[in-house]
């Protein structure tokens, strides 16, 4: 008889030995959403702080309305095309589809313009992106940090396992701050995504064996 819980099937978390060759790239994905994640709100804030009107939109997505909406479109794409290619183990390959679509969604329902009113598809823009970034802090607080053995105090492991927790933590913050403030005259929205980018990047980061030298 299967478990009812997922944690308690093996299948669920080790990849399946007949997918071996697709597994041999999932550091690389790793690593390219962990850059392209990161890379994304420092190149829009230069862009627009130093090579701009030095004034920053109000958020990431919009960033639609400058000269960086191929920037932006593309970047998110791509997160969503390396996203769909990760395959690890079965929760980790269905919340990584999961992101994927969530993403892409993101990048094509375009926020709405300044002044402009809320409409069905961009409504989706702010759902799909809030569930994108919660699927991220999934991954980092309770996927990442999964052993196949016990993880013993001090260990490597363990330091990894600290700074996941932290960055899923500082995701869902970010996001619960933002939503907040969402219809307060302070504007903090686009600080909010980049931390949460920022956080979710560094984990994928470390996972993908950039830092900290982390094993599957």
């Amino acid at each position: 008889m299967t478990s009812a819980d997922p944690a308690a099937d093996p299948a669920a978390l080790t990849p399946p030995p007949d997918e071996s060759e697709w597994v041999l790239s999932y550091l690389g994905v790793r690593l390219s959403v962990g850059v392209l994640g990161a890379a994304l709100p420092v190149l829009l804030f230069v862009s627009r702080f130093f090579f701009g009107d030095h004034r920053l939109p109000p958020s990431i997505s919009a960033f639609y309305y400058t000269p960086m909406r191929n920037v932006l479109v593309g970047t998110l794409c791509a997160q969503g095309v390396f996203l769909f290619s990760y395959r690890y183990a079965r929760r980790d390959n269905w919340l990584s589809t999961l992101a994927a679509i969530l993403v892409v969604i993101v990048a094509l329902s375009p926020t709405a313009a300044p002044g402009a009113p809320d409409t069905f598809w961009t409504i989706a823009h702010g759902v799909a992106a809030g569930g994108f970034y919660l699927v991220l802090a999934y991954f980092s607080y309770f996927l990442f940090t999964r052993s196949d053995a016990p993880v013993e105090p001090g260990s490597p492991k363990a330091l990894r396992n600290s700074i996941y927790r932290v960055c899923g933590v500082l995701v869902v913050l970010a996001m619960a701050v933002a939503l907040a403030l969402l219809r307060s005259p302070v504007h903090l929205l686009f600080w909010c995504e980049t931390v949460a980018s920022l956080a979710f990047s560094f984990a994928w980061l470390v996972k993908g064996g950039l830092l900290f030298a982390d094993q599957p």
